[in-house]
């Protein structure tokens, strides 16, 4: 999240990562807030992951920070 803020993107895109952890997952969403990033391109065991921290709770869709 740091590089893309460095870099001036607002999205990540995670369609590449096949696995994550759960505590990767909760700093990411939060980094994310904190730095008004979006997370893109979540599928699979990734996708599963992220819900578990409340990825989708506020946002239906896409994570917008």
């Amino acid at each position: 999240m740091k590089n893309a803020e460095r870099q001036g993107d607002d999205e990540v895109d995670f369609s590449a990562v096949e696995f994550v952890g759960r505590a990767f997952a909760d700093e990411a969403v939060k980094q994310a807030d904190l730095r008004d990033i979006a997370i893109t391109g979540l599928s699979g065991d990734v996708e599963t992951m992220f819900d578990k921290v409340g990825f989708r709770d506020e946002s239906q869709g896409e994570y917008r920070g």
